[in-house]
């Protein structure tokens, strides 16, 4: 059977965002096209990518005019000229000013929640997506671990059941009322007991943990809800996910890493994204899903040894306090 009429969607930046688009975009017959300022090598994932700047009114037109749908991942545009263009973009202009914003989001005087019991001082998460006709698809909070940001666990392991679904109820409720469409990352704080938005975001950082972690991924989620299809299931696969984020450094041996590293923990699972010219760039993440009860601080440390491994920082065990 030959699959054709393949839908044009087309994405906005090059980044890691649009990479992981591929794969999903081809298993529900799109035709994935991209718009990069620069070549970052996604030609090498992704073979239809016209090279020029958005920024560029005619280039952008054109390019919309060329697709059925256009998505985008950078935060830089103009909003006057997507506003000009916005029939078949998603997210909104309305979406991407909050994003770009914080203080237009603080002005819609979004409740501060008293917590009823005493919960740690913590950053996290809600993920989530809705479509145009208004499902929302909403994943399991995922927790900042440390100062850098660059670890997660999912679910949140220092947030309650009752402050989870409080966040869950608010994200959902401030998705209708700016009206997503996509998939974003709601951004929460618990400081001082009390429960507060932070911030809305691009999905990429805090979504990591779904491409193994979740029955559906952010990725496809995010192309199901601007296509307007069913969304998907967003149930875990494992107990808890832990991830971090892969900086270029000094370890040119890739293959000796994926020795040591997967010999250590089979499941550990490795996601590296091509590009990367400078020392300290994020060029990839991994994750281990836990699939039995374990200490959080073991499964944590295994993902920090294999990031810092990766990073060049070959000495020291996981697990070791």
């Amino acid at each position: 059977m030959s699959v054709t009429n393949a839908r044009k969607v087309g994405v906005v930046g090059g980044g890691i965002f649009t990479r992981l688009l591929h794969a999903p975009a081809t298993a529900l017959n799109l035709d994935l096209r991209v718009l990069s300022e620069a070549n970052n090598h996604i030609d090498d994932v992704i073979p239809h990518v016209v090279i020029g700047e958005a920024a560029n009114f005619e280039t952008l037109s054109s390019f919309i005019d060329s697709v059925d749908l256009v998505t985008f991942t950078s935060d830089q545009l103009s909003i006057g000229m997507i506003r000009r263009l916005e029939s078949k973009i998603h997210p909104s202009t309305e979406m991407l000013s909050y994003i770009n914003d914080p203080a237009l989001l603080k002005s819609l005087e979004l409740p501060i929640f008293e917590l009823p019991h005493q919960e740690r001082s913590i950053r996290f998460s809600i993920l989530l997506a809705r479509s145009p006709h208004g499902q929302i698809a909403i994943w399991a909070p995922t927790q900042l671990v440390d100062d850098d940001g660059l670890h997660t666990i999912t679910p949140a392991p220092d947030l309650s059941e009752a402050s989870a679904n409080l966040a869950s109820a608010t994200a959902a409720e401030l998705a209708q009322r700016i009206g997503v469409v996509g998939a974003i990352s709601v951004d929460f704080v618990i400081d001082a007991n009390q429960l507060v938005i932070d911030k809305v975001s691009h999905p990429t950082r805090m979504g990591m943990w779904t491409l193994d972690g979740s029955m559906t991924s952010f990725a496809e989620q995010h192309l199901r809800a601007i296509l307007d299809l069913p969304l998907g299931d967003t149930s875990l696969k494992a107990i808890e996910i832990v991830t971090g984020e892969i900086k270029l450094g000094d370890y040119p041996d890739l293959h000796r890493a994926f020795l040591h590293l997967f010999a250590e923990n089979p499941r550990l699972k490795v996601h590296l994204f091509g590009g990367g010219n400078s020392a300290g760039e994020t060029v990839g993440y991994v994750a281990l899903p836990v699939v039995e009860s374990i200490d959080d601080f073991d499964a944590l440390e295994r993902v920090r040894h294999a990031t810092d491994y990766f990073a060049g920082v070959t000495s020291g065990r996981p697990g070791a306090r």
